[in-house]
């Protein structure tokens, strides 16, 4: 089976068309909640910062950085729509 460069770049072209869109929509939904609820979800879950490195960041205790979080993941399910819970 055989590709053709026009293929494979267009290809490529339509993933990074896809995955800027997708940034986008993830840019405007952090934007959406409260700035400690956007940076404590992408430390925790994002970068897998466990809570008291992200309490040590934001200024805060780790049990607020927990609920900060929680909030965060709360308030973007309810902004994408998705009201099912893990």
């Amino acid at each position: 089976m055989s590709h053709s460069r026009a293929s494979d770049t267009h290809a490529y072209v339509e993933e990074g068309v896809i995955a800027e869109e997708m940034a986008d929509l993830l840019d405007d939904a952090l934007r959406s909640i409260p700035f400690h609820h956007a940076v404590a979800t992408i430390f925790h879950i994002g970068y897998n910062v466990p809570y008291g490195e992200v309490a040590k960041k934001l200024g805060g205790s780790k049990e607020a950085m927990r609920k900060y979080s929680s909030r965060g993941i709360d308030e973007l399910r309810e902004h994408f729509g998705d009201s099912e819970k893990y």
